[in-house]
């Protein structure tokens, strides 16, 4: 009994030790970011807008969202736009009702609910609008284009984005800029660790950013010739990052 529980103790003892073996054969890392960021000019831009028609006869407003949706897209078309790159969603119609001030003290009571329900069923006139979408590929004609279109019936713009054409290739500049970099900060690491890079164990790419400066998201409503609406591009800026895993040779560290 007592030499069972001797090898009992000895084959727990061994493979322990054999454990502790295994963790101190793993090969020691570095892991470094890379980050790259590159600037440059756009060469497109997306400009989202809505033609907004009110009147009295719905009629009325039907037929003067039409035509004013035929204006711009005549002067679009003029300016030498494919049609490919003009988007016209469907009309949307709608009656619009008079926000019903604070009721004033009557003294018959039916009279003030009768009243009531006449605002809320009568509408005053009525909306018909249209978003439009287009995209302009010559940024030198953008600002023409876009007071153009103000002057032909746009009132409201939702949104204005400047894009590249060349994206592709500058997200693969910025990654690779980015790698360099990972390379180039592991390398120092190393060198005052007084040990090398060997190998690259892992390496992952977080999600490239691609924004614009002067890129324009909220809605704003314009007027023909309003002047201080007009909007200038600016850099856009690409960036990638990358986390990379490199192994150590010869690590020796200095005492």
């Amino acid at each position: 009994m007592a030499g069972l529980i001797r090898t009992t103790i000895f084959l727990f003892l061994a493979s322990h030790l054999s454990l502790v073996n295994a963790n101190d054969s793993d090969p020691p890392t570095i892991s470094v970011t890379g980050t790259a960021e590159i600037r440059v000019l756009p060469d497109q831009a997306i400009l989202r807008f809505s033609i907004d028609s009110r009147a009295l006869k719905l009629a009325e407003a039907v037929d003067d969202n039409d035509a004013k949706v035929t204006a711009v897209t005549q002067y679009l078309t003029q300016n030498k736009i494919e049609s490919r790159f003009i988007r016209t969603d469907v009309i949307r119609i709608q009656p619009l009702f008079e926000t019903p001030n604070k009721p004033r003290q009557l003294n018959n009571s039916s009279a003030g609910v009768a009243r009531s329900a006449e605002q809320k069923i009568q509408p005053i006139g009525y909306s018909a609008r249209r978003d439009i979408s287009v995209t302009i590929e010559n940024l030198d004609n953008f600002e023409a284009i876009y007071r153009g279109l103000i002057e032909r019936g746009v009132n409201e713009v939702n949104n204005v984005s400047f894009l590249t054409s060349k994206l592709r290739k500058h997200r693969d500049e910025a990654r690779l800029m980015a790698v360099r970099a990972a390379k180039e900060k592991a390398n120092v690491m190393a060198n005052e660790l007084t040990c090398k890079l060997a190998a690259v164990q892992s390496i992952r790419e977080s999600r490239p950013s691609y924004g614009n400066s002067n890129m324009m998201t909220n809605r704003f409503a314009v007027a023909p010739g309003d002047s201080e609406n007009a909007v200038a591009s600016g850099m856009i800026t690409i960036s990638a990052s990358v986390d990379v895993i490199f192994r150590l040779g010869d690590v020796e560290l200095a005492k």
